[in-house]
């Protein structure tokens, strides 16, 4: 039933700013708040500032007299600091590693207090005059047009083309995107990952976007241990996995955009060795997990440089995988890449041929090859991608943040 509900009430929020804004702004204010108060790694209190900071233009005014009455009312700004500073208390005590939830608390002091003085029919939203001349206005106009087709495009084409996955509007969605091909399309209205589909058989020198999936299946890189898989379920009470599990769900949560982005939270054990050294036999079963080909090739790149830098070769082992005419997943080859240490490095297929020239552990950095810098370096700026963790079974584990 949560995720139901959580559909309803984010699609009740928008329907009720467009018609009745006190309710909608105060939906909106209940729900953000708890997402702020949400502990790690499901904490998300900056996209609740960044929402509440635009509820101000559903009640400008009203927010504007809020606020000459807040600085008129020396004992509730000092409540709203005291408030803040609690609540930043909390956010310490929890390390969070996130400084959004006491903003988050004086905005909710400004905004609530604004609530208290918008009426239903107060600041109707009307189109406000426009001022300057035709030529203005038809630029004015243009610009308009040109935001709200770039926000679409952000939002709805690009993790359809599979362009965007990791910053793409679908947190906390499990939405899969460039790995659709072979995890399996779950969006229940559009495809994902079109051009990933497109140009899988595309040579890999040339095309960025060439490779299809690859599902990674042990590496002894301390850094690529760190940022994948990225398993978060050791921060979580027992007491709310076995909840987890009593509902159906795998009690087992991934936050790949947290070591991505943000680093290793505390309490967080995402599978990196507890010893500098590169030898298999110290290192954890690592949870395997599909990649695109671009996103494979990123991570060789950053484990070759940590490698040069550390002085520590690492090994590297995925299986590529393909489609039989009747669309069914099968393992194509296993690519195992040997003692890399940023220089040199030896790879074999199925533990016994060496690689082709064209392999994808041999391939060099996106944007780097003369046919692929101008159209391909763009791709490494604008895509991360998500892994997808698999269960022993092959399906996903389902819970990706």
């Amino acid at each position: 039933a949560a995720p139901a509900l959580a559909t309803v009430v984010e699609s009740a929020i928008p329907l009720l700013l467009a018609t009745s804004r006190r309710a909608g702004l105060a939906l909106g204010l209940a729900f953000h708040a708890l997402i702020a108060l949400t502990p790690p790694p499901n904490n998300a209190g900056g996209f609740s500032v960044g929402a509440v900071v635009r509820y101000v233009f559903f009640a400008p005014d009203a927010t504007t007299r809020a606020l000459d009455a807040l600085a008129n009312r020396s004992k509730t700004v000092i409540v709203a600091a005291v408030a803040a500073a609690v609540a930043l208390g909390l956010h310490d005590a929890a390390a969070t590693l996130q400084g959004s939830l006491p903003v988050f608390v004086v905005l909710l002091v400004v905004v609530g207090r604004a609530l208290c003085v918008v009426g239903s029919h107060d600041e109707a939203q009307e189109e406000l005059p426009r001022r300057g001349g035709r030529r203005r206005r038809w630029f004015s106009s243009r610009v308009d047009a040109l935001i709200v087709a770039a926000t679409a495009a952000y939002a709805f084409l690009l993790p359809v083309l599979g362009l965007q996955d990791m910053a793409a509007c679908n947190m906390f969605a499990n939405l899969h995107g460039p790995t659709a091909a072979y995890s399996g399309a779950n969006h229940w209205l559009v495809p994902t990952g079109l051009l990933q589909r497109a140009f899988e058989a595309r040579p890999t020198a040339t095309n960025p976007l060439a490779g299809g999936v690859v599902r990674v299946e042990h590496t002894s890189s301390a850094l690529v241990r760190r940022l994948f898989p990225a398993e978060a379920t050791s921060m979580f009470d027992p007491a709310a996995v076995a909840l987890l599990r009593a509902a159906g769900h795998s009690g087992r949560q991934f936050a790949p955009s947290t070591t991505r982005v943000v680093g290793t939270l505390p309490g967080m054990q995402p599978g990196a060795s507890s010893s500098s050294s590169s030898h298999d036999a110290e290192l954890a079963p690592l949870v395997p997990y599909l990649l695109p080909a671009s996103e494979l090739r990123r991570l060789l790149e950053e484990a070759r440089a940590d490698a040069r830098l550390t002085g520590n070769a690492f090994n590297l082992t995925y299986t590529r995988l393909a489609k039989t005419p009747q669309g069914a997943v099968v393992d194509a080859r296993r690519v195992t890449l040997l003692d890399d240490d940023g220089h040199h490095a030896s790879c074999v297929v199925d533990d016994t041929a060496p690689c082709a020239a064209d392999e994808l552990a041999l391939a060099p950095p996106i944007g780097a090859t003369p046919h692929g810098g101008v159209g391909a370096s763009w791709l490494t700026s604008l895509l991360l991608a998500f892994p997808v963790p698999l269960r022993p079974d092959g399906g996903d584990v389902g819970c990706l943040a």
